[in-house]
C-alpha cells in the first residue's frame, strides 16, 4: 500500500515539471531594457540662524549731548554653513523717544547711509522713522559686510534732565528671522557746549578778513510737507543754492516720473503729481550747484492716501501764548489761513493751542518752525480732547522763521498749514560804552507809543515787571507785540539814556543795544538812585500784594500760611508765658490730663519750687538721681509757677532730687517713689536778691489770650471758606493749646 502512494506522487511530480517545460518554451523571450544604475539622493537642510552673521553697535560714549552725531555701525554676513545663497533685509528703526516737550530726541543724518551688499542703496522713510536695505542673493561664505549711518541729537530741548532713547536693528530672509539687536543711550543737554553770552574781554585788534572756506554740498532738510490722494509736496533745503531735480516712482529700481525745479536756491518745494491713490511710491533727490557739483539723496518711501479725498476743517482757531502774555490769535475775525506774525526773544518758550471746530479724523498734528535753512523744530503736539491740542515750542538762534502745523489724518492725508512769522530776536542788553562789557542790575523802564494821544506812556499793565532790572549778562528778557516803545534806563554811576525803538518785521526793528557813560559821583546822583529804589521796592510791594489779591490759588496759600503762623505763634508766646519749654508742652498736657482722671499721684513725683517768701521759681533745673552710684535718672524744669513733675518710671524704692538755679543755694533730698503727695520744695537765695526786670519777652507772653483768640476766629473764617475738612486739623491744634491754658490757670489757682 505504501509503495503504490509513493509511486502515484513520483507520477504526479514528472507530469507537473513536463508541463513547465512546454510552457517555458511556448512563452516569448523578453526585450532587452536600459541598464540599472544606483542613484544617490541628499535632501536640502535649510540655513538656521546661527548660520548668519549679524551685530549692531554704535561709537563713542552713551550719553550724548545737543547737536551730537552718533555713528552705527552693522556687521552682516552668511556662514559657509548656511549652504545656499539667500536674499536678506536689513532694518534699521531709528528711535521715535521724545522729550518732554515732545520734540523727537534724535533725528537721522541725510546721506549718512552707506550702500549694502551689491551696491545697494537703503530706502529711508521718515514717517515711520527706518531705514531698508534690500540686498540681492548673498552667496554663502559671505561675512564681515558693514553698514553704517549716522544719527543726530536734538540741540532745542534745554533741560538738564536725562533722557532715554533706543535704536534697534532687524535682519531676515526667506529662511529665518534673526533676533533684533538693541542700543539704549542717553540724551542730556550741556551747558558746556552753549556759546556763552559777552564779556568783558577787550576786542582784539583789527585783523583782515580771512578767505571764505567753501561750504561743501550736503542736504539739510528733505521733508513730506503733504500728501494726498493723486500728489505729494516735498519741501528740500540745500547747504548751498542748486537746482533740483526729484526721480520717483512705484519701484526703487525705477524712478520713471519726475519733477524738477530749475531755480539756483537753498530752499524749494516741489509737487510730485499722477500718483495713484494707496500706492507705495519711492523718490530720490538729485541737485545741482552753480558749480555743477552733483549731489544724490537716499531713497525715500511714502504712501499716498486713499481715495477718500481730505476732510476741510472749518473754524479751526489757534492761539499763541507765552506765559500769561497772548502773542496772536485768530479767533479775531479774519480769514483762518491768513499768517500773522510773531516776535520774541531767544531762548524763549511758547505755547500754540490749535482747537478744530467739531472732532476730526486727524490722527496726529505736529507743529514745525523753519526757514530756509531748514527745520529748526519739530514737536508732536498732544491732544487734550477730540478738538484741542497744545504744542511748547521755544526759540533758539536769531533769524526769520515760518510756523506750519501739520496734520496727518486716518486716511493717509498729510496737510501743511502756514499760521504765521516768527522773528527771533537778541532782548535788550546794557553795556558800557565799549558795547562789550554788560552792566549788570541796571535799570529799564519801559514806555509804549499811544497812537490815540501821541505820546509815550508808562507800561503798568504787563505780565512782568516794569522797571526791570539787567541780570549778569546785562540782559533783560521782555515779551512784547510789535509796535513802538521807549526804553529810559539808569545805573549807579551811571547817566541816564532814554532811547526809542521799533519792534516790526522789517529790518532793525528789533529791541535795542543800549549804551551807558559813565557818570562822576556826587550827593544828588546817591539821592536819586536810593529814590528810584525806594519808588521801585514800593512798587513791587504793592504788585505784590495786587497779584495775591486777584489769584484765588496765591489767596488760599496765604491764608494757609498766615494761619500756620499764628497757630504757632500761640503755641510760643505759651511757652514764654509758662515758662514750660517747647519739649516738655506734650508731657505738661499728659500729665494734666493724668490730673483729671485722678491716677496721677501713683504715676508721677511731682512739686513746686518757690523762695522764703512763698513765691513760684520758675526755670529751677530739677534732676532724679540714684541716690546710690549717683546716675542722673530724669530732669526737668519748673514752669513759671514753680511746678515740675517726673513720670514715675524709677525701680528703686527712693530717688535723690537736686534742685539747681544761680543765684540760689542747691538743695537735695530723699524723695520715695511711692509718695503720693505734692512734694514742696523752698530754696533760699545764695546772695541779696535782684529785682525782676519785665523785658520784651515777658510782654509778649501776656498777648498769649489775644493771639489764641485770633486764631479761633480765623479759623472759623476759613471754615467758611474751605470747608470742615482742611480746617479740622487747625481746629485740633488751637484746642490742645487752650487745653494747655486751661491747664496752666487751673494749676495757678
Amino acid at each position: 500500500m505504501k509503495k503504490s502512494a509513493l509511486l502515484s506522487l513520483i507520477s504526479i511530480a514528472f507530469l507537473i515539471s513536463q508541463f513547465s517545460t512546454v510552457f517555458a518554451q511556448a512563452a516569448p523571450a523578453p526585450e532587452p531594457g536600459p541598464e540599472r544604475r544606483n542613484v544617490s539622493v541628499s535632501a536640502l537642510v535649510p540655513p538656521k540662524a546661527s548660520d548668519f552673521q549679524f551685530d549692531f553697535s554704535y561709537e563713542g560714549a552713551s550719553l550724548v549731548h545737543q547737536d551730537q552725531s552718533i555713528n552705527y555701525e552693522i556687521i552682516y554676513g552668511a556662514s559657509a554653513s548656511a549652504g545656499i545663497d539667500t536674499n536678506n533685509i536689513i532694518t534699521v528703526y531709528y528711535s521715535a523717544d521724545k522729550a518732554p516737550d515732545r520734540s523727537y530726541i534724535i533725528e537721522y543724518v541725510f546721506g549718512s547711509a552707506s550702500r549694502g551688499y551689491g551696491d545697494v542703496q537703503p530706502v529711508v522713510d521718515t514717517k515711520d522713522r527706518t531705514i531698508t536695505w534690500k540686498l540681492p542673493p548673498m552667496p554663502n561664505g559671505t561675512m564681515n559686510q558693514k553698514l553704517e549711518f549716522q544719527l543726530r541729537a536734538n540741540d532745542k530741548y534745554h533741560d538738564a534732565k536725562r533722557l532715554t532713547f533706543r535704536t534697534r536693528a532687524a535682519m531676515t530672509n526667506e529662511y529665518v528671522i534673526l533676533p533684533d539687536y538693541g542700543v539704549q543711550q542717553d540724551y542730556q543737554f550741556s551747558q558746556a557746549r552753549v556759546t556763552p553770552g559777552p564779556t568783558a574781554t577787550p576786542a582784539p585788534p583789527a585783523t583782515p578778513a580771512p578767505t571764505p572756506i567753501p561750504v561743501p554740498l550736503f542736504y539739510k532738510d528733505i521733508a513730506l510737507r503733504t500728501i494726498t490722494p493723486t500728489s505729494a509736496e516735498v519741501a528740500i533745503t540745500t547747504s548751498n543754492p542748486t537746482t533740483t531735480i526729484i526721480q520717483y516712482g512705484t519701484s526703487p529700481d525705477s524712478l520713471s516720473q519726475q519733477a524738477e525745479d530749475k531755480r539756483l536756491v537753498r530752499y524749494k518745494t516741489l509737487q510730485l503729481s499722477g500718483l495713484a491713490p494707496g500706492t507705495r511710491y519711492y523718490m530720490q533727490v538729485i541737485s545741482r550747484d552753480k558749480d555743477n557739483v552733483r549731489l544724490r539723496s537716499d531713497k525715500f518711501t511714502f504712501t499716498t492716501a486713499s481715495t477718500d479725498a481730505p476732510v476741510v476743517q472749518e473754524k479751526e482757531a489757534y492761539i499763541f501764548t507765552s506765559g500769561d502774555t497772548v502773542l496772536l490769535s485768530n479767533i479775531v475775525e479774519r480769514k483762518v489761513d491768513s499768517a500773522g506774525f510773531l516776535l520774541l526773544p531767544t531762548n524763549t518758550g511758547f505755547k500754540l493751542t490749535y482747537t478744530f471746530g467739531t472732532p476730526s479724523s486727524i490722527t496726529a498734528l505736529e507743529a514745525v518752525i523753519r526757514n530756509d535753512e531748514g527745520i529748526l523744530q519739530r514737536v508732536q503736539m498732544t491732544q487734550l480732547d477730540a478738538r484741542t491740542y497744545i504744542g511748547q515750542l521755544r526759540t533758539n538762534s536769531q533769524g526769520t522763521y515760518s510756523i506750519e502745523v501739520v496734520q496727518s489724518d486716518d486716511k493717509g492725508n498729510i496737510m501743511s498749514k502756514k499760521l504765521s512769522i516768527l522773528k527771533t530776536v537778541s532782548p535788550i542788553s546794557v553795556l558800557e560804552l565799549d558795547g562789550i562789557t554788560p552792566i549788570i542790575d541796571a535799570r529799564v523802564f519801559l514806555f509804549s507809543f499811544n497812537k490815540a494821544s501821541g505820546q509815550y506812556e508808562a507800561i503798568d499793565n504787563a505780565n512782568f515787571k516794569n522797571p526791570s532790572l539787567t541780570d549778569n549778562n546785562g540782559l533783560v528778557h521782555y515779551i512784547l507785540l510789535p509796535g513802538k516803545y521807549r526804553a529810559q534806563t539808569r545805573a549807579f554811576g551811571y547817566k541816564t539814556n532814554t532811547i526809542d525803538f521799533t519792534l516790526g518785521q522789517g529790518a532793525g526793528e528789533e529791541f535795542p543795544k543800549i549804551k551807558l557813560a559813565r557818570d562822576t559821583f556826587d550827593l544828588f546822583a546817591l539821592f536819586t538812585y536810593l529814590k528810584t529804589l525806594l519808588f521801585d521796592s514800593t512798587n513791587y510791594l504793592l504788585e505784590s500784594i495786587r497779584n495775591i489779591s486777584t489769584s484765588m490759588r496765591a489767596f488760599n496759600n496765604v491764608a494757609t500760611t498766615g494761619l500756620i503762623t499764628a497757630i504757632a505763634l500761640g503755641f510760643m508766646l505759651f511757652t514764654i508765658r509758662t515758662d514750660i519749654k517747647w519739649k516738655d508742652l506734650l508731657p505738661f498736657f499728659v500729665f494734666h490730663l493724668a490730673v483729671l482722671g485722678r491716677n496721677h499721684k501713683e504715676a508721677y513725683i511731682y512739686g513746686k519750687v518757690s523762695d522764703a517768701q512763698n513765691q513760684p521759681i520758675s526755670h529751677v533745673r530739677v534732676e532724679a538721681i540714684d541716690y546710690k552710684s549717683g546716675t542722673v535718672l530724669a530732669h526737668t524744669t519748673s514752669n513759671k509757677q514753680g511746678a515740675f513733675h517726673f513720670l514715675n518710671t524709677f525701680d528703686r524704692p527712693y530717688v535723690k532730687l537736686v534742685v539747681t538755679k544761680e543765684d540760689f543755694a542747691k538743695m537735695e533730698m530723699i524723695v520715695p517713689t511711692d509718695k503720693k503727695t505734692e512734694t514742696p520744695i523752698t530754696l533760699r537765695h545764695a546772695e541779696a536778691s535782684k529785682p525782676v526786670v519785665m523785658g520784651l519777652r515777658h510782654i509778649g507772653g501776656e498777648l498769649f489770650e489775644l493771639v489764641l483768640l485770633l486764631c479761633f476766629v480765623a479759623e472759623l473764617l476759613f471754615l467758611v471758606q474751605f470747608g470742615v475738612a482742611k480746617t479740622l486739623p487747625f481746629f485740633i491744634l488751637s484746642a490742645l493749646n487752650l487745653s494747655l491754658w486751661l491747664f496752666y490757670q487751673k494749676n495757678h489757682k
